[in-house]
């Protein structure tokens, strides 16, 4: 690749008579607690344990699929399934802002003259008389809808409605509160701007010898009715009901259509129908489902405004640092940005401890990319905190999205912009704070509507602002503008970098530009960008919308010239592999298109240690825990993603593919095919690590005479200093058939036998040199003129500093369970417990937790201990697990440990895990039995 031999690189190539195969791995150099009503719970801690815009989006947004919340799944066993009823965590209200620092700017105070002497005081003249009363002003712009956390509306109808052949909306006359105007009283409906849990009712006055029938509507379904037969007397009936709501869904009443005389009664001297609903539960942390924590936007300039860090919100905080790359992002050489963007975001990915969706989109090509971008329409974007988590992983940054549209956009960017200097800086520190809090990267900038003067000309100034909080919040953070409004405040793509935008791209770290460039705009970008050539992303659209170059599998028509002005790239919407082409063969669909772009793609390595890697997408038809099939059935975690090789397409003898049917942890390895004559074939990884390091992998060999064939390591070094030369030499590094005791009890589960999985184990000692190659070698035993075919998977790859083996790993502590929810369960003498954990354990030093049950007895016994899922950072949340139900007076037990998982995945004593008890008993007499 376009990469100088001297850098230091991740795994790069597998050889085949001549035929490079890029694979690219890290390359390392030199609160509250909920009690339980009826019931008590304490902790025991001295038992010992057991064990962007999408091309304008042809200027529409693209339809958000509704999504069904689904249950986590862990990474080597899965979750337990969810709980049947809601659990809403309490949340402190989001405090109302003073929104008076939008005003206009003050003027500055002029010089105080001389006093002059104080004359005698007048006599108080007569009152005048009244002017004439002037004219009547123009109505003002309507402002802009209020996105607080608040919502309620209560209406009422003078007159009475009587059946026809068709339904009917029930549309209301007197309004008696309608907060910030969400329900509309021309149309009749409730429009729902703050998801949550909503309570509605509806009071009606029946006519005498006419029969009642109603419904309250959700979203064009029927939800509840309200229904009197026939009477001889009128009377008052009413209905209610509880709906969580999603934002744009919509509540109305709904009159049936007249297959029988249907009719309600009110008139203009009282008030007889009326209906009311109000928000019970702003819910955004959690999924009211299942009490799975989720990831969340900010709708609006006033929540951004009111955001503040919260407790219930550390799910979304990255656990994962953004790990050291070379060659660095900010070296001369072109860039490549992606803009993820895929039916308006917030799908599977918002659930941050993983789904049980089956077929997801992944992405995990991401030694190709220098930044990624989430992207959706919602005005304040936080990257779903699992794409934030495998980005780092793989040393790629990740942006979010500021951005505003049409008329409404109009009137936000009035608000702050028009405002002055103490308006739109307090809305670049708070973009700056949130990218700070959850431990993103910096933010896209895309104003997607016409300016006023006033606006437009604070604008180079808020971007200006935003870059130096984010330069100083955030290491290494980035501001990049979207090639949108032009400096007179027109909005006008200009598919270029020119005089009419560049006061926006001299503002910040870069410009996006728009997709229907032409060649001669490209050279004309070359010219006016000057030294910050790279700092310039020219768009592709994917999806080809538009008058594009290219798009789709010939999108590599349009790098192809992006490059040949030495350009930076941004590719959005690559989920079109994924859209376009539908879920089937998505994994050879994404390699094919990722593989057809590869030669204008310069690669990116890591350069930490330890280099570690089980190859998993994070994603699996299974879950694998040390080579066994430990629960069949789907499971998507971005989070879990591990290091990926690259999977080009290529013609020859040798091909690498994601294995989803055997893995030694997680949910894939990684196979290779080939056929092999006289030679060998080797998997490559370029690195410079310590002196003294040690080498070991996992295999399986797969085939009719898997025996026939042996599996070996081999390395390549350079003279250190001498990093542009070939390398001086070939080694086979020393095969320790009995590992150091730090390493024993790794591999000792793995050997031939144990599930066809075979382990082996390096030293390899460097005087003078670096590691250059580590090479994966399959020949066979007994040479042959005939042709060999082989299949290998590869399960895992590690490469440790020795010091780091030999350091004792910290301990888990302070564990500690919070939020519990009590829930009957579906089979008797059962319940169902949902409740947060949270840990202390030192920074930086664990891959992630791995947290399992004991298992709850109420006698005594011992029970197996269960895997419940992966926690990136110290916290967890568990979701419905089944415990027995404990007669009176008996105590039951449940134990909950947390294992860390180091970043070498060396074993870590059990004596050194988190552990907690947690003791439950039946209820006193006189109390409630209900668990809840």
């Amino acid at each position: 690749m376009a990469e100088a031999a001297g850098h230091c690189q991740g795994m790069e190539g597998l050889w085949v008579h001549g035929v490079l195969l890029i694979f690219l791995l890290p390359c390392p150099v030199g609160s509250q607690t909920s009690s339980i009503p009826a019931q008590r719970w304490w902790t025991d801690p001295n038992e010992a344990p057991s064990q962007h815009q999408a091309a304008r989006a042809t200027q529409e947004q693209k339809a958000d699929d509704a999504q069904e919340g689904l249950p986590p799944q862990p990474r080597c066993v899965r979750c337990c399934p969810p709980p049947k009823k809601h659990f809403y965590p309490q949340y402190q209200p989001m405090p109302q802002i003073n929104m008076t620092i939008l005003k206009g700017e003050k003027g500055d105070r002029g010089e105080r003259g001389m006093q002059g002497k104080f004359g005698k005081m007048g006599v108080a003249g007569s009152r005048g008389h009244a002017g004439p009363k002037g004219q009547k002003g123009s109505m003002g712009a309507p402002g802009e809808r209020c996105k607080s956390h608040y919502a309620a509306f209560s209406v009422g109808r003078k007159k009475p409605l009587h059946s026809n052949d068709y339904y009917q909306t029930l549309i209301f006359d007197t309004e008696f509160v309608n907060l910030y105007d969400h329900f509309n009283m021309f149309t009749g409906k409730f429009y729902c701007y703050i998801p949550g849990i909503y309570y509605f009712s509806l009071n009606v006055h029946t006519w005498n010898q006419k029969e009642t029938y109603l419904h309250i509507m959700h979203n064009g379904a029927e939800v509840v009715i309200l229904y009197a037969q026939v009477s001889d007397r009128s009377i008052m009936q009413s209905q209610s009901v509880m709906l969580e709501l999603k934002e744009q869904d919509e509540v109305w009443v709904r009159l049936y259509k007249g297959e029988r005389e249907n009719a309600i009664f009110s008139d203009e001297y009282d008030t007889y129908i009326t209906f009311s609903g109000h928000l019970i539960k702003y819910t955004r942390y959690f999924d009211t489902k299942t009490t799975e924590p989720i990831s969340f936007f900010l709708t609006g300039l006033e929540e951004l405004l009111a955001w503040q860090p919260n407790s219930n919100d550390d799910f979304n905080v990255s656990a994962v640092p953004l790990a050291k790359r070379q060659p660095p992002l900010h070296s001369s050489r072109p860039r490549t940005l992606v803009c993820h963007d895929m039916r308006g975001g917030y799908l599977e990915d918002r659930f941050i401890q993983g789904s049980a969706t089956r077929n997801p989109y992944v992405f995990y090509h991401w030694r190709y990319i220098d930044i990624f971008v989430y992207f959706s329409h919602h005005t304040v974007t936080i990257p779903p905190v699992v794409w934030t988590n495998a980005a780092h992983r793989n040393s790629v940054p990740v942006l979010g999205t500021f951005i505003t549209e049409w008329t409404d956009g109009e009137k936000l960017c009035e608000a702050f912009l028009a405002g002055g200097e103490e308006a739109y800086s307090a809305v670049a520190e708070q973009l700056a704070r949130v990218a700070q809090h959850y431990r993103f990267d910096g933010w896209l900038i895309n104003i997607e509507n016409t300016l006023s003067a006033a606006a437009v000309g604070n604008l180079p100034l808020f971007l200006q602002d935003l870059t130096a909080r984010v330069h100083s919040a955030v290491p290494g953070g980035l501001v990049i503008w979207y090639d949108s409004v032009l400096k007179d405040g027109t909005l006008r793509w200009q598919n270029e970098l020119n005089n009419a935008n560049r006061m926006f791209f001299d503002s910040c770290d870069g410009l996006f530009t728009n997709y229907n460039w032409k060649e001669e705009q490209l050279e004309h970008t070359q010219r006016l960008a000057g030294p910050r050539l790279n700092d310039v992303y020219v768009g592709v659209d994917v999806f080809g919308r538009g008058d594009v170059i290219g798009g789709g599998f010939d999108t590599d028509k349009s790098l192809h010239l992006i490059r040949q002005y030495g350009l930076s790239a941004a590719i959005f919407a690559p989920g079109w592999v994924y859209e376009h082409l539908g879920k089937e063969n998505f994994l050879q669909n994404e390699n094919r298109f990722w593989g057809l772009l590869a030669e204008y793609l310069p690669t990116h390595s890591i350069c930490t240690l330890p280099l570690t890697t089980s190859f998993s997408l994070g994603m699996g038809t299974s879950t694998f825990l040390d080579g066994k099939d430990e629960e069949s059935g789907p499971w998507y975690d971005l989070s879990a993603q591990d290091i990926q090789p690259l999977y080009p397409e290529h013609q020859g003898m040798l091909s690498t593919s994601c294995c989803l049917q055997d893995a030694w942890c997680g949910g894939s390895s990684l196979q290779l095919q080939g056929t092999i004559p006289p030679g060998e074939e080797r998997v490559a990884v370029r690195c410079q690590p310590p002196p003294k390091v040690f080498l070991t992998m996992l295999y399986k060999l797969e085939g009719p005479q898997p025996d026939d064939f042996t599996v070996a390591l081999e390395v390549t070094t350079w003279d250190s200093g001498v990093c542009f030369e070939e390398p001086n030499g070939r080694y086979h590094p020393r095969f320790l058939p009995a590992p150091p005791p730090s390493l024993a009890k790794l591999l000792a589960a793995c050997h031939r036998g144990s599930n066809g999985w075979t382990s082996r184990c390096y030293e390899l000692e460097l005087q003078d040199c670096s590691l250059r190659d580590l090479s994966l070698i399959v020949s066979r035993q007994q040479p042959s003129p005939q042709e060999a075919s082989f299949t290998c998977l590869l399960g895992e790859v590690r490469v440790l500093d020795t010091a780091s083996v030999a350091a004792s790993p910290p301990q888990v502590h302070s564990m500690m369970a919070s939020q519990l929810w009590w829930q009957e369960a579906p089979e008797p003498e059962q319940l169902s417990l949902s409740l947060t954990l949270r840990w202390s354990f030192p920074p930086g030093r664990a891959r992630w937790f791995r947290v399992l049950s004991q298992g709850a007895r109420c006698r005594l016994g011992q029970t197996a201990p269960q895997v419940l899922g992966l926690a990136q950072g110290c916290l967890f949340r568990a979701v419905g697990l089944l415990v027995p139900q404990p007669a009176p007076g008996q105590s039951c037990r449940l134990e909950l440990l947390v294992e860390p998982v180091l970043r070498d995945e060396l074993p870590v004593d059990p004596e050194r895990w988190g552990r907690l008890v947690l003791v439950y008993s039946a209820p006193g007499s006189g109390t409630s039995s209900d668990g809840h």
